[in-house]
């Protein structure tokens, strides 16, 4: 059963209390592990906006390909899950959470782009840094 709360300051809040409270005294007496698993917030509309509008629009335009061969090309490059072979099987940016896709592979594709590309790629408004 997966029960959901907040933590601050080092005190745990568990949300609907009474219910776990009730489901803790339906289980048999032994010894239990406690896993907690931070929730972290997947990209913003706001950086999907400029991932989509802005980094892939301006590679994808410098390249000659489509948005969604840009955006396929990039994952392969940066996100690899794995190989078969020689075939690049990368993980999908859905599956990222904010300060991965932004500050990891966003960063990492604008550096690659100026560095090995001499593409200058627009910086995001600042609407779009918003992490929390």
């Amino acid at each position: 059963m997966i029960f959901r709360g907040q933590l601050n300051n080092g005190k745990l809040n568990i949300y609907n209390r009474d219910k776990f409270d009730s489901y803790l005294r339906g289980q048999k007496n032994g010894e239990v592990s406690l896993e907690l698993i931070r929730h972290r917030l997947k990209r913003s509309v706001n950086q999907n906006a400029y991932y989509w509008g802005v980094v892939i629009k301006t590679l994808a335009d410098h390249f000659g390909y489509f948005p969604e061969e840009m955006h396929d090309a990039l994952k392969c490059k940066f996100l690899i899950k794995g190989t078969i072979g020689n075939l690049v099987i990368p993980r999908s940016t859905a599956d990222l959470y904010t300060d991965e896709f932004f500050k990891d592979y966003v960063d990492r594709i604008v550096i690659w782009a100026a560095v090995e590309h001499e593409i200058t790629v627009e910086p995001p408004p600042e609407k779009t840094l918003n992490f929390n």
